[in-house]
């Protein structure tokens, strides 16, 4: 397999690199609110969570308050090494260890507390005594913000394991460690999927992803000048000398990477540093390279098995639904071609699936469903029904966790966690309140020939293949 150069593209980049995506960031959390970031692999998500550690860049997004605002840039791919490694103790230890080292570097008042944490964090490795690791988290971060004016910001990134693998108190403690300092701590989680796709259902985890669910933002291929400042700095560390790269080779390599990053530096090496990127069959050449290959393969990774056939039916120009475009558009891995029609990001991309893959699959029969939170209402088949809030809680429930089960327990949590529904007045015990409403949401979305609520043999509910 061909490795890829490894440039140290972080040192080099830009205090304007991903401007607009980490303007979006830093906008919530001046305004005191935790946010989930989102990307495909390889799309340049950690460069984008790095990139605030430096001084100038915390300068221009935030400005006045960039004096008041400590940074906290926390690897959980440091976890790994822990016997075991999603613990509470080896999170707060690494949090710890962070926020010591970042507090050392600001130096002055704060360098000091950086030492003294720095001394608990050692203890807390030695003793590995969690609720004891906690407390010295949790003091040092009351003296950071016992300056009014001073706020930090944790970004957790490539936390998609320490997701997936938290017991529920861990994540408990998470939220609550936030609510101790709210507004002045905010969270940003970096991950390759979205929070509700890595973790069962557990009022632990929706307590915790309920601080960042209003705030999700997704990774974007870089745009045409931001892929061409990424070759130029490619090119500025050349062996042998810089070699500027003319604009036409930068834009083609950008036309048939869409701007993923990861696509993007292999197609650049992969071309010989550009020199070959002007052949008439480029995008044949590339797809025989392994390290395309590579890239491509990251990036499915980063998918559920819906995203994966929504991209593999537009591989082969299949419909897709509404809701399975939007949803790509925003991870931009769909766009629209000279036609207005949708199309997979990039042709290189588009032929990995196709030689990977089977023939197309059959054409999906499942109805379009279209739910609006804002009025509780649900469209399937292009007819509109209207649920009372309570119904709509419990439907949203099933539907946005299909085909996973949700627990008896949990619906009913949600529907009593509404307050009082005029068409489900108080007094009805919770067995009875998810049962009556589950027999009115199959008779209001009635699709002829399929059952969309299924109970399963452990006393849940989910969603059935119709309704996928």
């Amino acid at each position: 397999m061909n490795d890829i150069p490894q440039a140290q593209d972080a040192d080099a980049l830009p205090v304007t690199f991903r401007q607009q995506l980490i303007g979006d960031l830093v906008s919530r959390w001046r305004a005191g609110e935790s946010c989930s970031l989102i990307g495909v692999g390889s799309s340049g998500k950690s460069n984008v969570a790095r990139h605030p550690m430096r001084a100038d860049v915390r300068q221009l997004h935030f400005g006045a308050l960039a004096a008041q605002t400590v940074y906290l840039y926390v690897n959980c791919d440091a976890l790994t090494g822990e016997a075991e490694p999603y613990s509470g103790h080896a999170l707060y230890a690494l949090m710890l260890e962070t926020l010591g080292q970042t507090l050392k570097e600001l130096g002055g008042a704060l360098g000091a507390l950086g030492v003294q944490a720095d001394g608990w964090w050692q203890a807390a490795v030695k003793e590995r005594n969690e609720a004891l690791t906690r407390h010295h988290l949790k003091q040092t971060l009351a003296a950071v913000v016992a300056n009014d004016q001073r706020r930090v910001v944790m970004v957790l990134d490539d936390c998609d394991k320490l997701i997936t693998n938290a017991v529920p108190a861990l994540l408990r403690g998470l939220r609550a460690l936030r609510d101790d300092f709210k507004p002045k701590l905010v969270y940003a989680t970096v991950t390759r999927r979205e929070l509700n796709d890595l973790h069962s259902n557990s009022p632990e985890f929706e307590a915790f992803f309920e601080l960042l669910s209003a705030h999700i933002l997704f990774v974007p291929p870089y745009t045409e000048s931001e892929a061409l400042g990424m070759l130029a700095r490619l090119a500025a560390r050349r062996e042998g000398g810089a070699r500027a790269l003319p604009e036409v080779v930068g834009k083609r390599l950008y036309g048939v990477t869409g701007g993923h990053a990861g696509l993007l530096k292999a197609a650049y090496f992969a071309t010989k540093c550009g020199e070959h990127a002007l052949a008439s069959n480029l995008v044949a050449v590339l797809n025989d390279q392994a390290i395309i290959g590579d890239e491509c393969a990251k990036i499915l990774d980063s998918l559920d098995e819906d995203a994966k056939a929504d991209l593999l039916a537009l591989a082969h120009r299949q419909t897709a639904t509404q809701g399975a475009l939007t949803r790509l558009r925003k991870m931009g891995l769909v766009t629209d071609d000279f036609a207005g029609l949708p199309q997979i990001f990039s042709p290189l991309l588009r032929d990995y699936l196709l030689a990977e893959n089977a023939p197309p699959p059959a054409a999906s029969t499942a109805p379009l469903i279209v739910p609006n939170p804002s009025s509780h209402q649900v469209t399937i088949a292009s007819k509109i029904v209207q649920l009372s809030p309570v119904e709509f809680a419990i439907f949203m429930a099933l539907y946005t966790n299909r085909p996973k089960t949700v627990s008896r327990s949990d619906l009913a949590t949600r529907a009593l966690a509404l307050g009082n529904d005029p068409a489900y007045p108080h007094g009805k015990g919770p067995t009875r309140l998810v049962d009556e409403c589950l027999d009115n949401l199959r008779a209001k979305i009635n699709v002829p020939g399929k059952t969309l609520f299924i109970a399963t043999p452990d006393g849940g509910f989910r969603f059935s293949e119709a309704g996928q």
